[in-house]
């Protein structure tokens, strides 16, 4: 059977590559052995400097090639991982081998009209769609063994060979013409070995010429391009036979005698004769080859530019989204990039006269390989990077308001504020030459934040921090704890990962030393925080650092977490002489025991900015014309004064009563009506808060208690769009079902959102804000989250509240209504608007408890659902997330009879609903770790499941890469993220997925698919892992167990060994032989009593079948 194009386009293409590495590493041995020389120094050799050594090389090809093919669907197989730093000539041939051997078992019955079938290729977060051919020709063949660099290849092979020829014709000289030399013996002789020295090369060179045109063409280049190539070839190969039997033949013995006996002897009687004839037409003709192969060369050089630009652009977009600082990598390849373009332009633009040598064009494919190493290595920092990222790693700071440009000022000069206390020491002199910890404390509302966003984003703190840091870099880091927002935000690994990701982003150049175990790795798993702290402790302490770091860590008192542990770590930091730290947080003793008295440097905030807030609320008086017209300048110092004074520092206190004097004013009040205000105004924040609400209108104090009351029942900031359709629930309370599902149109939904952000900020006087980007409302402060969290102050609100208020209610209502109309239903709007409003839906029906609150939220959901099916295919998509979120929210009292409400349910769905309620909004083809959260409501769901039946052995069709198509079930996805191979030796992994299977045990989910028909039996393969049985995973990871391991895990797992052990007498006797071979072959390794016991379960069992019988 003829074999497919596909196949004849990469395969024949990527062996030869293979053969060819394991011919120069065999060479290399050979080499090392003749010369005594050690093969270490050969492995890590490089080229150059900042080449890549020889084990990089090979293992980035074997790499490429595997996963080329996978991408293709051509193999199963799983990429060995780039590096090999350190390994021995013969562990490369042996990688090389594994390679090749890959390739003997790619099933061409695979490729059979696959030439066609689209791929969907993903490009950081864009994506763009291929046919299988065309992949193979635009992206992969480019990227591992490119065509160019095969075209430039054979065409060096074609100006070598013309040039041979050419001074053979010439007579062993460049010059094709010169005046022939003396007819002597001697020059006779020396013209003989020059003659026969470019006989013999040409000939070596037509052999290497005929063995590169014997290569597979494939169809991996346009078809007139190739052609024209070929055709070149074939003309050099002619031409060149042509000159080279003219050459030998004019060696043979003349008739003209001894002394005529070469060519060149025989030279002025040939050029008259026909022979003499023939060579200048040849010579001719292999110059007008010369031309065109200059031609074709520079029709390459103008393809290889249009690639890399395109692929250089892409990663100058992927520096750019991380903010990383201009990489040596990225100039290097700009540099490479408008080179090649200046010589493409150059040969399009010379005359035809222009000849490349074979010099020139090895010129060309070496800045080509340099471009293409510079890639790989800009490729592999990314990735680093981009699994140290998470979205929410900058948004805190964004929130954080800029200091007003007053203040503050003090910070970078020479004296401390005149308020700070003897104590207090310059934070200025920190920065330029003290070291350790310099702790920013301050009451809630001080302006703790604002300060440190001011400092760490001042030029004037580089250059200051550049005086302690001389002669090396001061590089500035800085994580800002929010407790409002994500677990990143407020958690330990986001603390470790922003300042990894954010050294790294400032040292791209170096991320591969700095991470050496991270770097390369193909399939990147989530950090754990010993991995986060150990190599931010790995980084700091390097003693060739050039740089130092000042970390700013603001917030202390918002992360979630054990405070002294966190204390404890950050001092530990600091005992690396690269590293100082600027931290603050509110003055908790915890914070004043670690910090405080003297131990390091030490400001308390609100002590300091007195004048500041002078300066603050003089300048807001003065941005409104009233204010400068009713009150002189006197009375307005006056005011600002008292303003300070009452403040007790905290800059929130100020802006609230600035805001509130400012209104009065405008309503007439005169300077001694302000001043008794200020007086009357509580000099506490969570007091003033409540004075502000209370002179809400009365009116209008229900909508502001509801506001806040769903504000504070929310687990994450709302969209505006949800206090919108909240407003409707006061005239309609049945609002939602007879909404509308129609959505408005998008000048007339900016509109309504507008309005009610107003409205909102009048109603809750300043304290909730909406943020302008993201359209979310979030309280001012941290402080009004505090204050909205008082049981009092809940209290307060549900009295002005309607009569039996049930906030999570209201909750549920108006984003049903926001689900229902919102524009994201439709195919062509995008779906993160719907995916928010969903989220904000179903978190609230997960919190309802009463049977009547259930009732309604089943009657919204059902109502949202028969709107999206009622809007036909426009609205597929949205309808397929909307199931999909529910099953992943785990609403089971809602679907406990969805079969017989909506008996096709479950069929618009491409992920099972079992997977989903284990692995929340599992899509197809992940393979990320993965931390699972199981409690009731997820064992609930999966029963609940079962009970319509649904099946835990039926296939789905999933992709663990791209182009790679296979079939999972359930029971064999959730086994992948509880349970190790029993052969992995990848210890974190090990751990990592022992604590999973200590959860599923728990919660009785591992227990509940295999009453419901799991198959222990089932086969798995995992990612780059060969086929296991789940069964022979189960029963051997008890060789794993350490004696130190959790006894409640060992307690668990002993409970349910009977689950995945034969239910055939014979079959158990044998695994038990087996299991006690390996029990006396781990010769006291791992858990020996916990063996024991797993042994006597085993009998056990093994004895109840028996009886049985």
């Amino acid at each position: 059977m003829t074999r497919p194009v596909l196949y004849e386009a990469t395969v024949p293409y990527c062996r030869k590559a293979l053969e060819n590495q394991i011919k120069l590493l065999r060479k290399g041995q050979e080499w090392c052995k003749e010369n005594d020389y050690d093969e270490t120094n050969l492995s890590n050799g490089r080229l150059v400097e900042d080449m890549m050594p020889l084990p990089s090389h090979v293992t980035f090809s074997t790499f490429n090639i595997v996963q080329f093919l996978v991408d293709l669907g051509a193999t199963d197989a799983r990429p060995e991982e780039i590096g090999g730093e350190g390994l021995s000539l013969d562990e490369l041939i042996a990688r090389v081998e594994r390679t090749l051997k890959v390739l003997d078992d790619v099933d061409t019955t695979k490729l059979v009209a696959k030439e066609q079938e689209i791929i969907n290729i993903k490009l950081g977060k864009f994506s763009i769609e291929r046919s299988a051919l065309k992949y193979a020709h635009e992206i992969a063949v480019p990227s591992l063994d490119p065509t160019h660099m095969d075209d430039l290849a054979l065409l060096q092979c074609v100006a070598r060979c013309s040039a041979l020829a050419l001074c053979l014709i010439a007579g062993g000289d460049a010059v094709a013409h010169r005046p022939p030399m003396d007819d002597t013996d001697t020059n006779t002789n020396t013209n003989d070995t020059s003659q026969n020295e470019h006989s013999e090369k040409l000939e070596v060179s037509l052999h290497d010429l005929d063995s590169m045109m014997s290569r597979p063409s494939g169809q991996n280049r346009r078809l007139e391009d190739a052609s024209a190539i070929k055709e070149l070839a074939t003309s050099c190969k002619s031409l060149c036979s042509r000159v080279l039997a003219a050459a030998q033949d004019s060696r043979a013995p003349k008739r003209i005698g001894t002394s005529l006996n070469t060519w060149k002897a025989s030279r002025p009687a040939v050029g008259s004769s026909r022979q003499g004839f023939e060579l200048r037409n040849l010579s001719e003709r292999l110059q007008d080859l010369q031309r065109s192969l200059t031609s074709q060369v520079g029709k390459i050089l103008t393809n290889c530019v249009t690639i890399s630009r395109r692929q250089i652009r892409q990663m100058q977009l992927d520096s750019r989204r991380f903010q990383c600082r201009e990489s040596a990598r990225l100039r290097i390849l700009s540099r490479l990039l408008r080179s090649l373009e200046l010589k493409s332009r150059s040969l399009q633009q010379e005359s035809s006269d222009a000849i490349l040598s074979p010099d020139d064009i090895n010129l060309f494919q070496n800045q080509i390989r340099k471009m293409e190493e510079q890639q790989i290595y800009l490729k592999q920092d990314h990735a680093l990077l981009k699994s140290l990222a998470f979205k929410s790693n900058v948004a805190r700071h964004d929130t954080i308001p800029e200091a007003h440009q007053q203040t503050f000022s003090w910070v970078f000069t020479s004296n401390k504020p005149e308020e700070a206390s003897s104590s207090d020491y310059s934070l200025r002199a920190w920065l330029e030459r003290g070291s350790g910890i310099f702790w920013v404390s301050g009451k809630p509302g001080a302006g703790k934040s604002t300060l440190m966003k001011f400092i760490a984003d001042h030029e004037s703190a580089q250059k200051a921090l550049s005086i302690w840091s001389a002669p090396k870099r001061s590089i500035i880091v800085s994580h800002y704890f929010w407790c409002a927002g994500t677990q990143m935000q407020r958690s330990h690994n986001g603390l470790l990962q922003t300042l990894l990701f954010e050294i790294l982003r400032q040292l791209p150049d170096v991320i591969e030393t700095l991470l050496p175990a991270r770097w390369g790795v193909y399939h990147m798993s989530s950090w754990t925080r010993d991995e986060l702290y150990q190599a931010l402790s790995d980084i700091i302490s390097r003693p060739d650092l050039p740089v130092k770091f000042c970390f700013f860590i603001d917030g202390l008192d918002e992360f979630e977490g054990d405070h002294l542990e966190l204390c404890r770590e950050l001092m530990t930091l600091v005992k690396s002489e690269n590293v100082k730290l600027c931290i603050s947080s509110r003055p908790w003793s915890v914070f004043e025991d670690a910090f405080g008295s003297g131990k390091t440097g030490y400001l308390r905030l609100h002590d300091v900015t007195a004048n500041d807030i002078v300066d603050f609320v003089l300048d807001r008086f003065g941005q409104h014309s009233d204010v400068t017209a009713a009150l002189t300048r006197d009375e307005s110092q006056t005011l600002a004064l008292a303003i300070s004074e009452k403040s007790q520092g905290v800059f929130l206190w100020v802006s609230l009563a600035t805001k509130c004097l400012l209104e009065a004013l405008l309503l007439g009040y005169s300077y001694s009506q302000l001043l008794d205000d200020l007086h009357q105004y509580p000099s506490e924040l969570d007091d003033f808060f409540t004075y502000n609400l209370e002179t809400i209108p009365t009116g209008d104090q229900v909508r502001m208690a509801t506001a806040f009351l769903i504000t504070e029942a929310a687990e994450r900031p709302l969209d505006i769009g949800i206090y919108y359709f909240h407003e409707m629930e006061f005239s309609d309370p049945e609002y939602v079902l007879k909404l509308s599902p129609e959505p408005p149109s998008r000048l007339e939904y900016r509109r309504q959102l507008s309005q009610t952000a107003q409205q909102l900020e009048v109603l809750c006087r300043g304290l909730l804000a909406v943020d302008q980007k993201t359209g979310t409302v979030n309280c001012l402060h941290r402080t009004v989250r505090d204050y909205l969290d008082q049981a009092e102050i809940k209290a307060m609100l549900s009295s002005k509240a309607p009569s039996g208020f049930a906030p999570t209610l209201c909750l549920l209502k108006a984003s049903a209504a926001w689900t229902k109309s919102s524009r994201a239903t439709m195919s062509e709007e995008p779906k993160s608007e719907f995916l928010s409003c969903i989220t904000s839906l179903l978190v609230a029906a997960a919190q309802l408890q009463r049977s009547e609150d259930l009732a309604l939220c089943k009657q919204l959901l059902d109502d949202i659902d028969d709107c999206l099916v009622a809007k036909g295919p426009s609205a597929e998509e949205s309808l397929q997330i909307f199931r999909t979120q529910v099953i992943s929210h785990q609403l089971w009292q809602y679907l406990t009879d969805i079969q017989t409400r909506k008996p096709q349910y479950f069929d618009t769905l491409e992920v099972p609903p079992l997977v989903l309620a284990v692995l929340p909004g599992y899509e197809i083809g992940e393979v990320r770790d993965r931390r699972l959260r199981w409690d009731n409501a997820t064992k609930n769901t999966v029963l609940c499941l079962f009970d319509q039946g649904q099946d835990p052995n039926k296939p789905f069709s999933t992709a663990e890469t791209l182009g790679a198509k296979t079939e999972k079930t359930p029971w064999v996805v959730l086994c992948e993220q509880i349970l190790p191979q029993h052969d992995d030796e990848h210890a974190i992994n090990i751990r990592r997925l022992q604590s999973h299977l200590k959860l599923a045990l728990e919660t009785g989910i591992l227990g509940t698919f295999l009453q419901h028909g799991a198959n222990p039996n089932a086969r798995c393969q995992r990612p780059g892992k060969p086929v296991s049985v789940l069964a022979t995973d189960y029963l051997l990871h008890a060789f794993r167990f350490r004696p130190e391991d959790d006894q409640t895990l060992k307690e668990l797992y002993l409970k349910n060994t009977h689950w995945f052990a034969p239910k055939e007498a014979d079959h158990l006797n044998a695994v038990i032989n087996d299991f006690f071979r390996l029990v006396e072959r781990a010769q006291g390794q791992g858990d020996p009593s916990f063996l024991q016991q797993v042994s006597e379960n085993l009998l056990t069992l093994s004895t109840q079948l028996q009886r049985r019988k």
